[in-house]
């Protein structure tokens, strides 16, 4: 079975990443609202080359369950991540670089569901899909109907109560 697995706030710790490169880069501004503008800020840099990171450097941001489960389901999973391509590409690469050869989707601005409707790799077959983002699961839902949808809750709050709360990536099915 494929595991779709959302990135920032399901398998990396986004917030702390966050305060590591404003300490890091000494710009206390990447830890700001919009997140909006602080994406697309950080884009430009990483676009542009001058936001980098080692190979492996951001393994320390990944929650303490993703490379064993990653490990476990080996092909299995795939990472689809919404927003800036350049720096989702980024982290990703550096986030994973010691743990296992992994799918990657990078959807830019489309939405996760509308990006998997075109993408050749899924046919609508039975799968589970894992992401914080309320929009996102509403719209796996409904454009996938053999979609296991679960919402990770990573910060320990209520889910919004459509699907399963997952706090840890042990949870899926």
């Amino acid at each position: 079975m494929m595991y779709f697995l959302d990135f920032d706030r399901t398998l990396f710790d986004t917030d702390t990443f966050k305060e590591y490169l404003a300490e890091r880069d000494g710009d206390a501004s990447i830890t700001g609202e919009p997140e909006v503008d602080v994406a697309a800020s950080l884009n430009e840099r990483a676009q542009s080359g001058e936001i980098a990171f080692a190979s492996g450097e951001l393994a320390q941001f990944l929650y303490a369950d993703v490379a064993e489960f990653l490990r476990m389901l080996g092909n299995e999973a795939v990472i689809i991540t919404f927003g800036n391509e350049a720096l989702q590409k980024i982290k990703v690469e550096s986030a994973l670089a010691d743990v296992v050869r992994v799918t990657a989707l990078y959807t830019g601005e489309k939405f996760k569901a509308e990006f998997l409707k075109d993408w050749p790799g899924y046919y609508g077959q039975e799968a589970v899909f894992a992401d914080d983002r309320i929009h996102e699961l509403e719209l796996m839902s409904v454009a996938f109907p053999n979609m296991k949808v679960h919402e990770m809750r990573r910060d320990g709050k209520e889910g919004d109560g459509r699907w399963p709360v997952v706090r840890s990536l042990s949870e899926l099915p």
